[in-house]
C-alpha cells in the first residue's frame, strides 16, 4: 500500500511581494506581484487535485498575521473546500502567525466528519499556551532533510523525537509510533518502510 501527500508550509496568505512591485511602474506587473502568494497557494491546491494525493499537510503560518483580512480567509477556505470536494484529506497545523484562536469558527466551520482538520494552540494574553479542547495537536517537524531522511525508516523518523524527549524504551516508542500511524489511516507495516 502506498500513499502520496503534499506538504506546504509558510504560505503567508495576505502578504504581497510589495517590495518587488516597487521596481516596476507597470500596473500589470504590480498586480502580478500582489497576487503571487495567492496564485502559489492555488497552484498547490490544483496540483494536489490533479495528482489525486491522499492528503495535504499545511504546516504553520498559513496566514501572515493573526489578524487576517477577509480576502485571505476566503482564499484559504475556498482552497480547503476544493480539496474536500475532491475527497482529499487536509491537516492544517497553525503557526505563530496564525494561532488556532484566529480561525473563527464561523468562517472555518468544518465539522468533525469533515476531511479538513485544523489543529494548533490557542494563546492567551499572558503569553502561556492553551491547547484547544477540540483539537489533538501533534508535533510536526518542518526540516525536510532531518524529518524525511530517505536513509531512515518511517519508524525511526517518527521515534527519534520521542527518544530525544526521554522515552528510552524501544517497545514503548514503537507502540506510540504504530498508534500514530493508525491515527492517520496507515497500518503498522509502514513502521519499517522508507519515505
Amino acid at each position: 500500500m502506498s500513499f502520496s501527500f503534499i506538504h506546504v508550509s509558510d504560505i503567508h496568505l495576505g502578504r504581497p511581494f510589495s517590495n518587488l512591485a516597487e521596481y516596476s511602474d507597470d500596473i500589470k506587473i504590480k498586480e502580478l506581484y500582489r497576487k503571487a502568494v495567492e496564485k502559489s497557494f492555488n497552484n498547490c491546491i490544483e496540483y494536489a487535485i490533479a495528482k489525486n494525493v491522499d492528503f495535504v499537510l499545511i504546516a504553520g503560518d498559513t496566514f501572515d498575521s493573526d489578524e487576517q483580512d477577509f480576502e485571505s480567509k476566503l482564499i484559504l477556505k475556498e482552497g480547503l473546500k476544493k480539496l474536500e470536494n475532491a475527497d482529499i484529506k487536509v491537516f492544517l497545523i497553525c503557526g505563530n502567525h496564525d494561532p488556532l484562536s484566529s480561525y473563527n469558527k464561523l468562517t472555518f466551520n468544518f465539522d468533525e466528519n469533515s476531511l479538513v482538520k485544523i489543529v494548533g494552540l490557542n494563546t492567551d494574553t499572558e503569553g502561556t499556551m492553551n491547547v484547544d479542547s477540540t483539537a489533538n495537536p501533534q508535533m510536526v517537524f518542518q526540516d525536510p532533510f532531518g524529518s524525511l531522511n530517505p536513509s531512515r525508516t518511517i519508524g525511526w523518523i517518527l521515534s527519534e523525537p520521542l527518544r530525544v524527549r526521554g522515552i528510552r524504551d524501544k517497545k514503548e516508542r514503537r507502540e506510540l509510533v504504530c498508534s500514530l500511524l493508525q491515527d492517520v489511516g496507515l497500518d503498522e507495516t509502514y513502521y519499517g518502510r522508507y519515505p
